[in-house]
């Protein structure tokens, strides 16, 4: 048996004057950006030295959207806060149908809200959110990502972004 050696690249170099590698999609901002209720809501009640929640907890919605729309791309939050204000929640690729067509977004929201905070003592809070994302609802902006573009460290390579690990499927 002929035993030959596998020779693979261990890098790649970008032509200095190569045009950048671009995606189109639809994008939506975190649901705390939608509407300042989201996340009243998420902190109704907490202990007052409680730490309280800076974004909504979407965890469980992103495994229910992901599971409902397969060519829906739900990110994680960047922890640089100034990245987290550039960046969206959920991506779809713009040259495919809109993955959640109609009022679903608007019907899985209120589901996600009611998951939030199932506490009887807040039902009233859960409708009255729900009622002003339903008066301004959150809306989709269409995006191109430069999927190529990212910080360097300081010895000069690349050191990658969450932002295009996250879309590169």
């Amino acid at each position: 048996m002929d035993r030959l050696p596998h020779w693979r690249r261990a890098a790649y170099l970008l032509k200095h004057d190569a045009a950048p590698w671009t995606a189109r999609y639809r994008a939506l901002p975190s649901p705390e950006q939608w509407h300042e209720s989201v996340l009243e809501l998420c902190n109704l009640g907490r202990a007052p030295k409680a730490e309280p929640y800076r974004t909504a907890p979407v965890a469980r919605f992103n495994g229910v959207l992901q599971t409902l729309a397969p060519d829906l791309i739900a990110r994680g939050r960047p922890r640089d806060p100034h990245q987290l204000a550039e960046d969206f929640w959920l991506y779809a690729p713009y040259d495919v149908p809109h993955p959640l067509p109609g009022d679903t977004l608007d019907r899985l929201n209120g589901a996600w809200l009611q998951d939030l905070r199932p506490e009887p003592d807040h039902h009233r809070a859960v409708l009255d959110t729900y009622t002003e994302l339903r008066a301004c609802p959150p809306q989709w902006q269409d995006v191109t990502i430069d999927l190529l573009g990212c910080p360097t460290t300081d010895g000069g390579t690349a050191s990658g972004s969450n932002r295009a690990r996250s879309r590169a499927r």
